[in-house]
């Protein structure tokens, strides 16, 4: 059963019940009123005509030839208002209004106590006073009977009155009950269907709070669940697209450089080279599988674990861009580019694996792009490192400018997934530009290449010479 019908239900039954129950005992109250005056009323009425009785007999004129002719002319000549009966002590009656059953023993009476009943004569009801008195020394029984039927067609109509009282009143209150019980179970109800909707997935569902009582407590209570659950799920999200961000950056930042390990290692072993130039490439090809191992560990710390702090080591700019030359050499030899370095010597504050990874990433877009020729430079301007790589490559449209920094962004989706990229490149080169301090800028002209500057802080002790 749903609650609304059980809350609608419980409180009319409640509602019905102590209607009922509270007539019942107002009528019995009324009646038990009204038959007790009444009763009071006979027990008056008997004992007035008694002492009428008693008064017309020792005054009468003795003309009588019998006790029930003295009798018969004393209840005649006594005022009274109901109907009265005279009874001798064997209970015999000696004169009789009622002509009817008395239904009282005469053992049942004394000399002192008047007893008073209710008694049903066909459609009538009347009340009965009956005692025991003495007249000129003979022992007599007196019943004085009253009609109250007009009483009795009063407590009819007023328990015929209740009835059509209590139906309009439980109808008035199945309408009443009806709208409370919907305003009780309808926040409960808007909060279940809330709940079945954030279980479908539309975490930003919210109740509407409509009162301060306990529903409006639990409609908080339910917002703040939700508002819980909805940023538990935006961060599990995240922490998902941080992952995902760091595989696709790792899977990206190792094509580069495997491909001059697998260029180097392919010289190894396709002809014989001098002793020196064997030990070259296989310390490059060691120092690269050692980069790429650090370099996984970085880019995880810099990706899903938001690192800020790495140790910033001043190195001196023509051996960063020697060990970056001899690494892109294989890839430039494969693609055919043409390369130019103009580097002014000063001292970098850099993360090694990182600045490689941002300069690698730089140039592979560069490659990416078809270019044929690229420039590679590096110039102190004042208290700043200017790097800046040309290429004459496709270039960009201008409205793409703003944008390619955002992950999973490609200028041209079709063919960067036929070269393999996921638009992650320029976005890890963001956050490590960030991480330098450094600014990156980036000039570009569909058809006549691209310019990318990365400018960083440079202190005057850091500058050669």
């Amino acid at each position: 059963m749903r609650l609304f019908s059980k809350v609608f239900f419980s409180i009319t039954t409640i509602l019905c019940l102590a209607l009922a129950l509270s007539g019942y005992l107002m009528m019995s109250a009324y009646l038990k009123d009204n038959y007790a005056r009444e009763t009071e009323r006979a027990a008056e009425a008997w004992l007035l005509t008694s002492y009428a009785l008693q008064t017309v007999i020792r005054t009468g004129s003795g003309v009588e030839q019998t006790w029930g002719d003295a009798i018969e002319r004393a209840a005649s000549e006594v005022p009274h208002t109901g109907l009265i009966t005279i009874l001798d002590a064997s209970g015999t009656p000696l004169y009789d209004e009622f002509e009817g059953r008395t239904e009282m023993q005469t053992s049942e009476l004394d000399n002192t106590a008047v007893i008073c009943r209710l008694q049903q004569e066909g459609e009538n009801m009347y009340v009965r006073a009956a005692g025991a008195l003495n007249l000129n020394g003979r022992r007599l029984f007196l019943v004085v009977s009253d009609d109250v039927t007009a009483l009795s067609l009063q407590t009819d109509r007023q328990i015929s009155n209740y009835r059509v009282f209590y139906l309009a009143i439980c109808e008035i209150g199945l309408v009443a009950v009806s709208i409370v019980s919907a305003r009780l179970v309808g926040p409960i109800g808007r909060t279940a269907r809330s709940a079945e909707k954030i279980a479908k997935g539309r975490y930003d569902t919210r109740v509407k709070v409509t009162s301060n009582d306990e529903l409006g407590d639990l409609a908080r209570s339910f917002n703040r669940m939700a508002e819980a659950v909805d940023e538990s799920v935006v961060a599990l999200q995240a922490a998902a697209e941080e992952k995902e961000e760091f595989v696709g950056n790792f899977a990206h930042e190792l094509k580069t450089p495997l491909t001059s390990v697998i260029g180097y290692a392919e010289l190894l072993t396709q002809k014989e080279l001098p002793e020196e130039n064997v030990q070259a490439y296989a310390r490059y090809i060691l120092d690269e599988g050692q980069r790429l191992e650090a370099l996984s560990y970085k880019l995880m710390e810099l990706i899903v674990l938001k690192r800020q702090d790495f140790v910033l080591e001043a190195l001196n700019t023509k051996d960063l861009f020697e060990n970056l030359a001899e690494g892109l050499a294989p890839l430039f030899a494969e693609k055919g580019v043409e390369t130019e370095y103009r580097i002014d010597e000063a001292y970098l504050r850099v993360e090694f694996d990182l600045f490689k990874t941002m300069m690698l990433n730089l140039i592979d877009n560069a490659v990416k792009a078809e270019a044929k020729r690229i420039s590679i430079g590096g110039e102190v301007r004042e208290e700043q490192y200017r790097i800046t790589i040309r290429d004459d490559g496709r270039g960009m449209p201008e409205e793409a400018l703003s944008r390619i920094t955002e992950a999973f962004y490609m200028v041209d989706k079709s063919r960067s997934r036929a070269q393999h990229g996921a638009g992650l490149g320029l976005a890890l080169v963001k956050r490590i530009v960030e991480l330098h301090q450094a600014t990156l800028t980036f000039d570009s002209k569909e058809g006549e290449g691209t310019t990318v500057c990365v400018t960083m802080p440079l202190r005057k002790e850091d500058m050669a010479g």
